[in-house]
């Protein structure tokens, strides 16, 4: 559910509450390739829509080693 969150802040236009979802979850501890992908690619379209660039650049290249 926690993971959800991320998503519905973005979507719902909150990039800052969605950064701050993102922070409270541990990206190591979720339990699938496909979700630790998707916590850095919503927490990258968060920082995209906040329009904080080089951060939404780290959590993109964060999904390459998250999935290796």
């Amino acid at each position: 559910m926690r993971l959800h969150r991320i998503s519905a802040e973005h979507w719902a236009g909150d990039p800052s509450a969605a950064v701050a979802a993102a922070r409270n979850l541990h990206p190591g501890r979720l339990p699938t390739a496909e979700r630790r992908a998707r916590y850095f690619t919503d927490h990258a379209r968060a920082y995209g829509m906040w329009g904080r660039r080089e951060d939404c650049v780290k959590a993109l290249l964060a999904v390459c080693r998250s999935i290796s």
